[in-house]
Protein backbone atom coordinates (compact mmCIF):
# COMPACT_ATOMS: atom_id res chain seq x y z
CA UNK A 1 0.00 0.00 0.00
CA UNK A 2 1.07 3.53 -0.71
CA UNK A 3 1.23 5.44 2.43
CA UNK A 4 2.82 8.33 1.63
CA UNK A 5 -0.12 8.53 -1.51
CA UNK A 6 -2.73 7.82 1.68
CA UNK A 7 -1.20 10.75 3.55
CA UNK A 8 -1.32 13.21 0.89
CA UNK A 9 -4.72 12.43 -0.08
CA UNK A 10 -5.59 13.60 3.65
CA UNK A 11 -3.97 16.72 3.07
CA UNK A 12 -6.91 17.71 0.82
CA UNK A 13 -9.25 17.42 3.67
CA UNK A 14 -7.22 20.58 4.93
CA UNK A 15 -8.67 23.73 3.09
CA UNK A 16 -6.86 27.31 3.26
CA UNK A 17 -8.84 30.74 2.71
CA UNK A 18 -7.11 33.32 1.32
CA UNK A 19 -7.62 36.63 3.21
CA UNK A 20 -8.67 39.46 0.51
CA UNK A 21 -5.22 40.98 0.50
CA UNK A 22 -3.59 37.57 -0.55
CA UNK A 23 -0.72 38.09 2.16
CA UNK A 24 -2.52 35.36 5.33
CA UNK A 25 -4.34 32.43 5.13
CA UNK A 26 -6.81 31.39 7.85
CA UNK A 27 -6.46 27.86 9.09
CA UNK A 28 -10.30 26.07 8.00
CA UNK A 29 -12.51 24.08 10.21
CA UNK A 30 -11.30 22.34 13.26
CA UNK A 31 -10.26 18.69 12.56
CA UNK A 32 -11.09 16.34 15.59
CA UNK A 33 -7.36 15.35 17.35
CA UNK A 34 -8.07 11.36 16.44
CA UNK A 35 -10.94 9.91 17.91
CA UNK A 36 -9.51 6.40 16.13
CA UNK A 37 -6.76 4.26 17.01
CA UNK A 38 -4.22 6.85 15.48
CA UNK A 39 -3.32 9.75 17.96
CA UNK A 40 -0.87 12.12 18.42
CA UNK A 41 1.36 11.48 22.04
CA UNK A 42 3.54 14.12 22.16
CA UNK A 43 5.41 17.28 19.52
CA UNK A 44 7.40 19.53 20.68
CA UNK A 45 10.90 21.53 19.65
CA UNK A 46 13.80 21.28 21.44
CA UNK A 47 13.93 24.94 22.12
CA UNK A 48 11.63 27.39 22.75
CA UNK A 49 13.68 30.47 21.60
CA UNK A 50 16.26 30.82 18.91
CA UNK A 51 17.90 33.86 17.61
CA UNK A 52 18.31 34.47 13.79
CA UNK A 53 19.81 37.73 13.00
CA UNK A 54 23.01 36.38 11.98
CA UNK A 55 22.34 32.95 10.40
CA UNK A 56 19.63 30.28 10.29
CA UNK A 57 19.56 28.30 12.96
CA UNK A 58 18.79 24.46 13.12
CA UNK A 59 15.89 23.39 15.66
CA UNK A 60 14.95 19.56 16.24
CA UNK A 61 11.11 18.92 16.47
CA UNK A 62 10.13 15.75 18.08
CA UNK A 63 7.17 13.92 17.90
CA UNK A 64 5.60 10.42 18.99
CA UNK A 65 2.70 8.71 17.59
CA UNK A 66 0.40 6.26 18.85
CA UNK A 67 -2.19 3.38 17.32
CA UNK A 68 -3.74 1.20 19.70
CA UNK A 69 -4.30 -1.12 16.83
CA UNK A 70 -2.19 -3.98 17.20
CA UNK A 71 -2.49 -5.55 13.97
CA UNK A 72 -0.56 -2.24 12.51
CA UNK A 73 2.66 -2.81 11.06
CA UNK A 74 3.21 0.27 8.84
CA UNK A 75 2.92 4.06 9.78
CA UNK A 76 3.38 7.39 7.96
CA UNK A 77 2.45 10.90 7.88
CA UNK A 78 3.28 14.57 7.39
CA UNK A 79 3.58 17.26 9.97
CA UNK A 80 3.18 20.96 8.91
CA UNK A 81 4.64 23.72 10.03
CA UNK A 82 3.96 27.59 9.13
CA UNK A 83 4.93 31.37 10.26
CA UNK A 84 2.73 32.83 12.41
CA UNK A 85 0.98 36.02 10.87
CA UNK A 86 1.01 39.16 12.67
CA UNK A 87 -3.05 39.06 13.35
CA UNK A 88 -3.74 36.20 16.00
CA UNK A 89 -5.01 33.16 14.53
CA UNK A 90 -2.80 33.67 11.04
CA UNK A 91 -0.08 32.38 9.11
CA UNK A 92 1.81 33.63 6.00
CA UNK A 93 4.01 32.07 3.84
CA UNK A 94 4.59 28.47 2.24
CA UNK A 95 3.55 25.18 4.65
CA UNK A 96 7.05 23.16 5.15
CA UNK A 97 5.89 19.77 4.36
CA UNK A 98 7.73 17.21 6.55
CA UNK A 99 6.93 13.68 5.95
CA UNK A 100 7.65 10.56 7.85
CA UNK A 101 7.15 7.11 7.79
CA UNK A 102 7.64 4.34 10.41
CA UNK A 103 11.11 2.53 10.08
CA UNK A 104 12.61 5.22 7.61
CA UNK A 105 15.39 7.61 8.46
CA UNK A 106 17.26 9.48 5.99
CA UNK A 107 17.14 12.74 3.37
CA UNK A 108 13.89 12.31 2.54
CA UNK A 109 11.82 12.13 5.50
CA UNK A 110 12.16 13.27 9.15
CA UNK A 111 14.21 10.46 10.92
CA UNK A 112 12.21 7.51 12.79
CA UNK A 113 13.83 7.40 16.13
CA UNK A 114 12.59 4.45 18.09
CA UNK A 115 9.59 2.13 18.80
CA UNK A 116 7.19 0.29 17.47
CA UNK A 117 4.18 0.73 14.92
CA UNK A 118 2.39 1.13 17.85
CA UNK A 119 4.18 4.22 19.21
CA UNK A 120 7.01 5.36 17.47
CA UNK A 121 8.87 8.58 17.88
CA UNK A 122 10.43 10.81 15.37
CA UNK A 123 12.55 14.21 14.69
CA UNK A 124 13.31 16.27 11.66
CA UNK A 125 16.13 19.20 12.06
CA UNK A 126 13.72 22.25 10.99
CA UNK A 127 15.90 25.29 9.54
CA UNK A 128 14.41 28.17 11.05
CA UNK A 129 14.98 31.14 8.63
CA UNK A 130 16.86 34.15 9.24
CA UNK A 131 14.29 36.63 7.65
CA UNK A 132 10.65 37.29 9.03
CA UNK A 133 7.67 38.75 8.84
CA UNK A 134 8.55 40.38 12.03
CA UNK A 135 11.13 40.94 14.32
CA UNK A 136 9.74 38.62 17.01
CA UNK A 137 8.23 35.98 15.02
CA UNK A 138 7.21 32.43 15.74
CA UNK A 139 7.52 28.94 13.81
CA UNK A 140 4.23 27.05 14.57
CA UNK A 141 2.97 23.22 13.69
CA UNK A 142 -0.18 23.57 12.25
CA UNK A 143 -1.59 20.52 11.14
CA UNK A 144 -0.30 16.73 11.64
CA UNK A 145 -1.55 13.35 9.48
CA UNK A 146 -0.94 10.47 9.69
CA UNK A 147 -2.31 6.83 8.30
CA UNK A 148 -1.76 2.76 8.80
CA UNK A 149 -2.11 0.52 6.68
CA UNK A 150 -5.41 -1.12 8.07
CA UNK A 151 -7.10 2.07 7.53
CA UNK A 152 -6.92 3.72 10.51
CA UNK A 153 -5.94 7.74 10.04
CA UNK A 154 -4.76 10.58 11.85
CA UNK A 155 -5.88 14.55 10.88
CA UNK A 156 -5.09 17.60 13.43
CA UNK A 157 -4.91 21.35 12.69
CA UNK A 158 -4.12 23.87 14.62
CA UNK A 159 -7.09 23.84 16.92
CA UNK A 160 -6.04 20.05 17.98
CA UNK A 161 -2.14 20.79 18.33
CA UNK A 162 -2.85 23.41 21.31
CA UNK A 163 -2.84 21.50 24.26
CA UNK A 164 1.27 20.70 23.06
CA UNK A 165 3.17 24.37 24.66
CA UNK A 166 6.00 23.41 22.59
CA UNK A 167 4.43 22.87 19.22
CA UNK A 168 5.84 26.21 18.43
CA UNK A 169 9.61 28.35 18.40
CA UNK A 170 10.04 31.62 19.07
CA UNK A 171 12.80 33.60 16.74
CA UNK A 172 14.20 36.85 17.09
CA UNK A 173 14.65 37.54 12.95
CA UNK A 174 15.44 40.23 10.64
CA UNK A 175 12.75 41.24 8.94
CA UNK A 176 11.83 41.09 5.59
CA UNK A 177 10.51 43.88 3.98
CA UNK A 178 11.32 43.82 0.10
CA UNK A 179 9.03 42.41 -1.88
CA UNK A 180 10.06 39.98 -4.49
CA UNK A 181 11.58 40.82 -7.76
CA UNK A 182 10.64 39.92 -11.27
CA UNK A 183 13.19 39.10 -14.06
CA UNK A 184 11.15 38.28 -17.06
CA UNK A 185 8.16 36.54 -18.31
CA UNK A 186 8.64 33.34 -21.17
CA UNK A 187 6.08 30.88 -22.96
CA UNK A 188 7.81 27.92 -22.27
CA UNK A 189 8.05 26.21 -25.12
CA UNK A 190 10.29 22.98 -26.54
CA UNK A 191 12.62 24.00 -28.61
CA UNK A 192 12.11 25.39 -32.13
CA UNK A 193 8.50 25.89 -31.63
CA UNK A 194 7.46 29.30 -30.59
CA UNK A 195 4.21 29.23 -32.43
CA UNK A 196 2.05 31.36 -30.79
CA UNK A 197 -1.41 29.35 -31.82
CA UNK A 198 -3.54 27.91 -29.32
CA UNK A 199 -6.71 25.74 -30.08
CA UNK A 200 -9.27 26.43 -27.04
CA UNK A 201 -12.13 24.56 -28.60
CA UNK A 202 -11.11 21.33 -27.42
CA UNK A 203 -10.93 22.47 -23.51
CA UNK A 204 -7.78 20.51 -23.08
CA UNK A 205 -5.31 23.43 -24.11
CA UNK A 206 -3.11 25.15 -21.93
CA UNK A 207 -0.28 28.09 -22.34
CA UNK A 208 2.51 27.53 -19.79
CA UNK A 209 4.79 30.02 -19.23
CA UNK A 210 8.09 30.14 -16.90
CA UNK A 211 7.76 33.11 -14.60
CA UNK A 212 11.64 34.10 -13.57
CA UNK A 213 11.47 35.81 -10.13
CA UNK A 214 13.84 36.15 -7.00
CA UNK A 215 13.52 37.22 -3.15
CA UNK A 216 16.50 36.75 -1.33
CA UNK A 217 15.41 37.19 2.36
CA UNK A 218 11.91 34.80 3.05
CA UNK A 219 11.88 33.56 -0.76
CA UNK A 220 8.77 33.78 -2.65
CA UNK A 221 5.20 32.41 -1.43
CA UNK A 222 2.56 32.35 -4.17
CA UNK A 223 1.70 35.15 -7.45
CA UNK A 224 -0.85 35.04 -10.29
CA UNK A 225 -0.11 35.98 -13.70
CA UNK A 226 -2.61 37.48 -16.08
CA UNK A 227 -3.64 37.28 -19.68
CA UNK A 228 -5.99 40.00 -21.38
CA UNK A 229 -7.54 39.28 -24.76
CA UNK A 230 -10.26 40.60 -26.76
CA UNK A 231 -12.68 43.20 -25.33
CA UNK A 232 -10.48 43.14 -22.23
CA UNK A 233 -11.02 39.59 -21.02
CA UNK A 234 -8.50 38.40 -18.49
CA UNK A 235 -7.60 35.21 -17.00
CA UNK A 236 -6.17 34.99 -14.01
CA UNK A 237 -3.51 32.06 -13.10
CA UNK A 238 -2.20 31.56 -9.82
CA UNK A 239 0.98 29.79 -9.19
CA UNK A 240 2.84 29.03 -5.38
CA UNK A 241 6.30 27.52 -4.32
CA UNK A 242 6.20 24.18 -1.69
CA UNK A 243 8.46 23.04 -0.18
CA UNK A 244 8.89 19.67 1.81
CA UNK A 245 12.23 17.63 3.60
CA UNK A 246 11.96 15.82 -0.23
CA UNK A 247 12.55 18.87 -2.32
CA UNK A 248 11.34 22.45 -3.35
CA UNK A 249 9.27 23.38 -6.58
CA UNK A 250 7.89 25.83 -7.72
CA UNK A 251 4.45 26.33 -9.95
CA UNK A 252 3.41 23.25 -12.35
CA UNK A 253 6.94 21.53 -12.59
CA UNK A 254 10.23 24.04 -11.87
CA UNK A 255 12.88 23.07 -9.05
CA UNK A 256 13.12 26.47 -7.08
CA UNK A 257 15.59 26.89 -4.17
CA UNK A 258 14.98 28.71 -1.85
CA UNK A 259 15.33 32.26 -2.99
CA UNK A 260 15.25 32.69 -6.62
CA UNK A 261 14.21 30.41 -9.72
CA UNK A 262 11.78 30.10 -12.26
CA UNK A 263 8.44 29.16 -11.77
CA UNK A 264 5.38 27.73 -13.61
CA UNK A 265 2.33 29.70 -14.39
CA UNK A 266 -0.08 26.79 -16.31
CA UNK A 267 -2.75 28.94 -17.66
CA UNK A 268 -6.09 26.65 -18.94
CA UNK A 269 -8.56 28.73 -21.20
CA UNK A 270 -11.83 27.51 -21.06
CA UNK A 271 -13.91 26.51 -24.16
CA UNK A 272 -15.43 29.40 -24.59
CA UNK A 273 -12.64 31.88 -24.60
CA UNK A 274 -12.62 34.71 -27.32
CA UNK A 275 -10.57 33.65 -30.09
CA UNK A 276 -8.01 36.84 -31.00
CA UNK A 277 -4.41 37.52 -30.10
CA UNK A 278 -3.82 37.68 -25.87
CA UNK A 279 -0.83 38.69 -23.75
CA UNK A 280 0.42 38.52 -20.27
CA UNK A 281 -0.87 42.28 -18.95
CA UNK A 282 -0.02 41.39 -15.32
CA UNK A 283 1.96 39.81 -12.97
CA UNK A 284 1.75 39.88 -8.94
CA UNK A 285 4.35 38.19 -6.51
CA UNK A 286 3.81 37.91 -2.69
CA UNK A 287 7.35 36.12 -0.51
CA UNK A 288 6.72 34.16 2.61
CA UNK A 289 6.33 37.59 4.85
CA UNK A 290 3.46 38.54 2.98
CA UNK A 291 5.12 41.36 0.58
CA UNK A 292 3.32 42.01 -2.35
CA UNK A 293 4.92 43.65 -5.93
CA UNK A 294 2.65 44.08 -8.61
CA UNK A 295 4.27 44.06 -12.26
CA UNK A 296 2.93 45.30 -15.82
CA UNK A 297 3.21 44.31 -19.22
CA UNK A 298 6.35 42.02 -19.20
CA UNK A 299 6.94 41.96 -22.82
CA UNK A 300 6.13 38.57 -23.39
CA UNK A 301 5.38 36.95 -26.88
CA UNK A 302 1.38 37.30 -28.05
CA UNK A 303 -0.55 33.97 -28.03
CA UNK A 304 -3.38 33.26 -30.39
CA UNK A 305 -6.61 31.94 -29.09
CA UNK A 306 -8.33 30.31 -31.81
CA UNK A 307 -11.78 27.76 -32.01
CA UNK A 308 -11.42 27.10 -35.71
CA UNK A 309 -14.21 29.35 -36.60
CA UNK A 310 -13.92 32.01 -38.69
CA UNK A 311 -11.35 29.98 -40.82
CA UNK A 312 -11.27 26.23 -41.09
CA UNK A 313 -9.60 23.67 -43.09
CA UNK A 314 -10.29 20.23 -44.55
CA UNK A 315 -9.76 17.55 -46.52
CA UNK A 316 -5.78 17.43 -46.20
CA UNK A 317 -3.84 15.53 -48.97
CA UNK A 318 -0.27 14.91 -49.14
CA UNK A 319 0.88 14.79 -52.73
CA UNK A 320 2.87 12.27 -53.16
CA UNK A 321 2.86 10.01 -50.85
CA UNK A 322 4.80 7.55 -49.95
CA UNK A 323 7.78 9.15 -51.02
CA UNK A 324 10.79 7.71 -52.51
CA UNK A 325 13.39 9.05 -50.60
CA UNK A 326 15.74 6.29 -50.40
CA UNK A 327 18.59 7.42 -52.51
CA UNK A 328 17.96 11.32 -52.01
CA UNK A 329 15.87 14.07 -50.30
CA UNK A 330 12.93 14.77 -52.82
CA UNK A 331 9.69 17.38 -52.02
CA UNK A 332 6.34 16.70 -51.57
CA UNK A 333 3.10 19.00 -51.03
CA UNK A 334 0.57 19.16 -48.20
CA UNK A 335 -3.20 20.28 -49.31
CA UNK A 336 -6.00 21.29 -48.06
CA UNK A 337 -9.62 23.16 -48.14
CA UNK A 338 -9.72 26.56 -46.65
CA UNK A 339 -12.90 27.85 -45.64
CA UNK A 340 -14.31 31.31 -44.66
CA UNK A 341 -10.64 33.15 -45.03
CA UNK A 342 -10.51 37.13 -45.28
CA UNK A 343 -8.36 38.48 -47.83
CA UNK A 344 -7.10 35.32 -49.47
CA UNK A 345 -4.68 33.07 -47.16
CA UNK A 346 -1.31 34.36 -46.18
CA UNK A 347 0.53 31.42 -44.28
CA UNK A 348 0.05 27.91 -44.01
CA UNK A 349 2.81 26.60 -41.02
CA UNK A 350 3.78 23.10 -40.28
CA UNK A 351 5.48 21.32 -37.67
CA UNK A 352 6.38 17.81 -38.17
CA UNK A 353 7.47 14.93 -35.51
CA UNK A 354 9.99 12.23 -37.60
CA UNK A 355 11.13 9.28 -37.66
CA UNK A 356 14.05 7.81 -38.94
CA UNK A 357 14.73 11.24 -40.24
CA UNK A 358 13.67 14.24 -41.23
CA UNK A 359 11.11 16.16 -42.92
CA UNK A 360 10.83 20.14 -42.92
CA UNK A 361 8.21 22.69 -44.60
CA UNK A 362 10.37 24.52 -47.56
CA UNK A 363 7.86 27.43 -47.43
CA UNK A 364 4.99 28.46 -45.84
CA UNK A 365 3.80 30.86 -48.88
CA UNK A 366 0.41 28.55 -49.90
CA UNK A 367 -0.03 28.18 -53.54
CA UNK A 368 -3.74 28.50 -54.61
CA UNK A 369 -4.43 26.10 -57.00
CA UNK A 370 -7.69 26.06 -59.71
CA UNK A 371 -9.69 23.79 -57.45
CA UNK A 372 -9.59 26.77 -54.79
CA UNK A 373 -7.71 24.59 -52.30
CA UNK A 374 -4.20 25.36 -51.65
CA UNK A 375 -0.88 23.69 -50.99
CA UNK A 376 2.71 24.22 -49.16
CA UNK A 377 5.88 22.23 -49.96
CA UNK A 378 7.52 19.78 -48.33
CA UNK A 379 11.00 18.28 -47.99
CA UNK A 380 11.46 14.76 -46.98
CA UNK A 381 15.06 14.63 -46.42
CA UNK A 382 17.09 11.13 -47.82
CA UNK A 383 15.66 8.11 -45.00
CA UNK A 384 13.57 10.11 -42.95
CA UNK A 385 10.59 7.34 -42.74
CA UNK A 386 7.67 8.03 -40.91
CA UNK A 387 6.73 12.14 -40.89
CA UNK A 388 3.20 13.71 -38.89
CA UNK A 389 1.66 17.03 -38.72
CA UNK A 390 1.63 17.50 -34.99
CA UNK A 391 1.36 21.37 -35.59
CA UNK A 392 -0.63 22.94 -38.80
CA UNK A 393 -2.02 26.74 -38.47
CA UNK A 394 -3.40 28.11 -41.61
CA UNK A 395 -3.73 31.87 -41.19
CA UNK A 396 -5.73 34.61 -43.79
CA UNK A 397 -4.86 37.56 -44.86
CA UNK A 398 -7.00 39.23 -42.05
CA UNK A 399 -4.90 37.28 -39.33
CA UNK A 400 -7.64 34.76 -38.15
CA UNK A 401 -6.24 31.74 -37.70
CA UNK A 402 -7.12 27.92 -37.43
CA UNK A 403 -5.23 25.68 -35.58
CA UNK A 404 -4.95 21.56 -36.11
CA UNK A 405 -2.76 19.00 -34.28
CA UNK A 406 -1.63 17.57 -31.35
CA UNK A 407 1.24 21.21 -31.14
CA UNK A 408 -1.85 23.46 -30.73
CA UNK A 409 -4.51 21.43 -29.03
CA UNK A 410 -6.22 20.67 -32.05
CA UNK A 411 -8.03 18.30 -33.88
CA UNK A 412 -6.54 16.04 -35.88
CA UNK A 413 -5.43 17.11 -39.34
CA UNK A 414 -4.38 13.36 -40.59
CA UNK A 415 -1.12 14.68 -42.34
CA UNK A 416 1.36 11.45 -42.15
CA UNK A 417 4.06 12.04 -44.88
CA UNK A 418 5.28 7.89 -45.59
CA UNK A 419 8.60 6.38 -47.12
CA UNK A 420 7.92 4.30 -49.67
CA UNK A 421 7.72 0.64 -48.58
CA UNK A 422 10.85 -1.73 -49.79
CA UNK A 423 10.36 -5.08 -49.66
CA UNK A 424 12.37 -6.72 -52.16
CA UNK A 425 16.04 -7.34 -50.93
CA UNK A 426 19.12 -6.34 -52.87
CA UNK A 427 19.48 -9.06 -56.16
CA UNK A 428 23.43 -9.98 -57.09
CA UNK A 429 23.54 -10.68 -60.75
CA UNK A 430 27.24 -11.45 -61.01
CA UNK A 431 30.09 -11.32 -59.08
CA UNK A 432 33.97 -11.92 -59.72
CA UNK A 433 37.05 -11.39 -57.68
CA UNK A 434 40.52 -9.43 -58.66
CA UNK A 435 42.90 -10.89 -58.98
CA UNK A 436 41.69 -14.50 -58.82
CA UNK A 437 44.92 -16.44 -58.58
CA UNK A 438 47.39 -15.72 -56.43
CA UNK A 439 51.07 -17.73 -55.09
CA UNK A 440 51.14 -18.73 -51.30
CA UNK A 441 54.25 -16.68 -50.55
CA UNK A 442 51.99 -13.95 -51.31
CA UNK A 443 48.78 -14.29 -50.23
CA UNK A 444 48.69 -12.23 -47.15
CA UNK A 445 50.00 -9.21 -48.84
CA UNK A 446 47.90 -9.51 -51.55
CA UNK A 447 44.69 -6.98 -52.17
CA UNK A 448 41.64 -8.79 -54.01
CA UNK A 449 38.67 -7.19 -54.68
CA UNK A 450 35.55 -8.22 -54.67
CA UNK A 451 33.10 -6.76 -57.25
CA UNK A 452 29.49 -7.54 -56.93
CA UNK A 453 27.18 -6.68 -59.54
CA UNK A 454 23.75 -5.21 -57.75
CA UNK A 455 20.16 -4.73 -58.28
CA UNK A 456 18.22 -2.54 -55.56
CA UNK A 457 14.87 -1.89 -56.75
CA UNK A 458 14.16 1.03 -54.09
CA UNK A 459 16.54 1.03 -50.81
CA UNK A 460 19.99 1.37 -51.22
CA UNK A 461 22.78 -1.35 -50.16
CA UNK A 462 24.72 0.58 -46.86
CA UNK A 463 26.38 -3.14 -46.00
CA UNK A 464 28.40 -6.17 -46.46
CA UNK A 465 29.62 -9.54 -44.73
CA UNK A 466 32.16 -11.30 -46.46
CA UNK A 467 33.17 -15.05 -46.09
CA UNK A 468 36.26 -17.54 -47.20
CA UNK A 469 35.85 -20.98 -47.16
CA UNK A 470 38.52 -23.43 -47.84
CA UNK A 471 38.38 -26.95 -49.62
CA UNK A 472 37.01 -28.27 -46.19
CA UNK A 473 34.03 -26.06 -46.04
CA UNK A 474 36.42 -24.02 -43.07
CA UNK A 475 35.72 -20.46 -42.66
CA UNK A 476 39.09 -18.48 -42.74
CA UNK A 477 38.43 -14.66 -44.01
CA UNK A 478 35.31 -13.20 -42.51
CA UNK A 479 34.93 -9.52 -43.06
CA UNK A 480 32.07 -6.58 -42.39
CA UNK A 481 31.34 -3.27 -42.87
CA UNK A 482 29.81 -0.57 -44.32
CA UNK A 483 29.31 0.21 -48.13
CA UNK A 484 27.41 1.40 -51.11
CA UNK A 485 27.05 0.74 -54.69
CA UNK A 486 28.16 2.57 -57.32
CA UNK A 487 26.90 2.16 -60.60
CA UNK A 488 25.20 -0.62 -59.43
CA UNK A 489 28.33 -1.97 -58.42
CA UNK A 490 29.42 -2.98 -54.57
CA UNK A 491 33.28 -3.45 -54.35
CA UNK A 492 35.12 -4.92 -51.35
CA UNK A 493 38.64 -5.23 -50.79
CA UNK A 494 40.30 -8.17 -48.37
CA UNK A 495 43.23 -10.30 -48.18
CA UNK A 496 43.90 -13.79 -46.20
CA UNK A 497 45.41 -12.41 -43.14
CA UNK A 498 47.29 -15.27 -41.87
CA UNK A 499 48.56 -16.57 -45.39
CA UNK A 500 46.94 -19.69 -47.12
CA UNK A 501 47.51 -23.36 -48.03
CA UNK A 502 47.78 -24.33 -51.82
CA UNK A 503 43.95 -24.70 -52.88
CA UNK A 504 41.03 -23.50 -54.34
CA UNK A 505 38.63 -21.00 -51.82
CA UNK A 506 35.12 -20.04 -52.22
CA UNK A 507 33.71 -16.40 -51.58
CA UNK A 508 30.30 -16.21 -50.33
CA UNK A 509 29.22 -12.91 -49.19
CA UNK A 510 25.72 -11.20 -47.94
CA UNK A 511 24.37 -7.69 -48.87
CA UNK A 512 21.99 -5.61 -46.91
CA UNK A 513 20.55 -2.71 -48.08
CA UNK A 514 19.29 0.68 -46.45
CA UNK A 515 15.82 -0.99 -44.57
CA UNK A 516 17.38 -3.63 -43.23
CA UNK A 517 16.80 -6.22 -45.99
CA UNK A 518 19.68 -9.13 -46.21
CA UNK A 519 20.03 -11.20 -49.20
CA UNK A 520 22.82 -13.75 -49.11
CA UNK A 521 25.10 -15.62 -51.82
CA UNK A 522 27.33 -18.24 -52.38
CA UNK A 523 27.28 -18.85 -48.43
CA UNK A 524 26.54 -22.61 -47.35
CA UNK A 525 22.18 -23.28 -47.23
CA UNK A 526 22.16 -20.31 -49.63
CA UNK A 527 22.01 -19.75 -53.36
CA UNK A 528 25.16 -19.53 -55.24
CA UNK A 529 26.15 -16.82 -57.05
CA UNK A 530 24.86 -16.07 -60.03
CA UNK A 531 27.09 -17.31 -63.14
CA UNK A 532 28.72 -19.82 -60.84
CA UNK A 533 31.09 -19.76 -57.64
CA UNK A 534 33.81 -17.00 -57.16
CA UNK A 535 36.51 -18.51 -56.29
CA UNK A 536 40.08 -17.66 -55.27
CA UNK A 537 43.09 -20.13 -56.45
CA UNK A 538 46.56 -20.42 -54.40
CA UNK A 539 49.28 -21.41 -56.03
CA UNK A 540 52.51 -23.28 -54.75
Amino acid sequence: MDLRAGVRRLLAAFTVAVAASGLTVMVAAPASAGSGPLSIRSIAFAERHVDTTADAVVVALDFTIKNTNAAAEHLAGEVSVRLAGTAPGTFVGQTHEILFQYGQTGYDHADWISGTPQLSSYRYSFVVPRYANARHARWVVTAVTAQDELGGTLSVDRAGLQRFSRSWVAATSLVDTTPPSLGGVDRDVWIGNRRPYVYTAGGNAEVRYRVDLSDYQTGFWHGSLTITGPGGATITTDFASQVNNLSRSCGYSYPYDAYEGPCGALVVPPANTAAGTWRVTSVVLVDNAGNTATFGDPGTEPVVFTANQVVSASDFTVTPNPVNNWHESVETRVGMAVHGAQQGVSEIILDLSNVGGHCAQVSTTPTAHPDGTYSVPVRAYQGAARCVAQGLAVVDGAGNAAAYGTQYFGPDPGVTILRLPNTTPPVVTAASVSPATVTQAAASETTITLSVQVTTPIAPVTSYDLYVYDAAGEEVVRQGGGTGAYNGVVEVHFRFYDGAEPGEYTVGFAISDASRLTSRWGMPGFPPVPGGPVTITVTA
